[in-house]
Formats: C-alpha cells, sequence, structure tokens
C-alpha cells in the first residue's frame, strides 16, 4: 500500500495535471471509476492504476487522503488512472466526419464538444489554434469517456 505523498507514481499524478508534462510525459491522468471503465471499454489499459485502500478495485492501493491530495478536481477520487496519449497521427482515418474548433478556450467546452461529436455523428473533433487541452482534468471529466473512442486531433490553419 501506497502511504507517502511523494511516491514516484502519485507524483507522476500530480504532474500531469500541466499541459506540457503531459505532452512531454505522453502520458494523461483521468480521475473516477467511469473514465477508466470507459478506457478499458474502448481496449484501452491504463499505465499506472491508483486506487483508494479498501475501494475494491485492482491497482495500487493508496491510502484515501493520499489519493484525494492527488486530485486535480478536488471532490476526492477513489481511483486515479494514468494512460498512454493516443498516436496522433491516426487519429480520424476512420471518420467520415471532422469537426474543427478554432480558438475554444474553455476545456469544459471542448470535452463536452468531443463528447457530441462523438455520440451524435461518430465525428473526430481537431483542435486549432487557442483551443484547450482536451486532456486536462475539466475537459476529460467533460467527454465523459469518448476521449478514448474519438480522441480529438491537433490541427493547423493553413
Amino acid at each position: 500500500m501506497i502511504i507517502s505523498p511523494r511516491n514516484p507514481k502519485l507524483t507522476l499524478a500530480r504532474v500531469l495535471q500541466e499541459r506540457r508534462r503531459r505532452d512531454r510525459e505522453g502520458l494523461f491522468v483521468t480521475e473516477g471509476e467511469d473514465l477508466l471503465v470507459a478506457g478499458r471499454a474502448a481496449g484501452r489499459e491504463p499505465v499506472h492504476l491508483l486506487c483508494a485502500a479498501g475501494s475494491g478495485i485492482e491497482g495500487d492501493e493508496v491510502e484515501a487522503e493520499i489519493l484525494s491530495s492527488a486530485s486535480a478536481l478536488g471532490s476526492g477520487t477513489r481511483v486515479l488512472a494514468i494512460w498512454q496519449l493516443p498516436d496522433s497521427s491516426a487519429l480520424g482515418a476512420d471518420s467520415a466526419v471532422c469537426v474543427y474548433l478554432h480558438g475554444v478556450g474553455d476545456p469544459g467546452n471542448v470535452g463536452t464538444i468531443v463528447r457530441s461529436a462523438d455520440a451524435l455523428v461518430g465525428a473526430t473533433v481537431v483542435l486549432g489554434p487557442e483551443c484547450a487541452d482536451p486532456y486536462g482534468p475539466r475537459a476529460l471529466r467533460s467527454t465523459m469517456g469518448s476521449i478514448f473512442t474519438r480522441p480529438p486531433g491537433r490541427g493547423v490553419v493553413g
């Protein structure tokens, strides 16, 4: 059981809250059981899975208070999962519809659009300049798991 807030996996989960660290490490972190289930349903497995002690979830058990201290959303969590960022070269290859976003700076809006585009028409979202990071904590929660089935790509106007 992990009892130190300085554990390397917990430290990694905390630093992945910063976009530049996600980009550098090629990883992102999700909070909550629903996103863990969505990722696995899409055929993905987390690199690291941290779960509250006594939760009954398979993974590295962490004292609940220490796990909550690593939460970016502030609501406390029973699960932190660290995932590989998808390979952006293949994103959207199987999608006939594409939604382009330009300058959508609110992470919640980016996540909601990713979710809506996936649910309504199975579209891939392409993010242009000035868009919020879709792998930030608020955006991830707003996707409600669509980040795994239809990960967005980056586009350049040009």
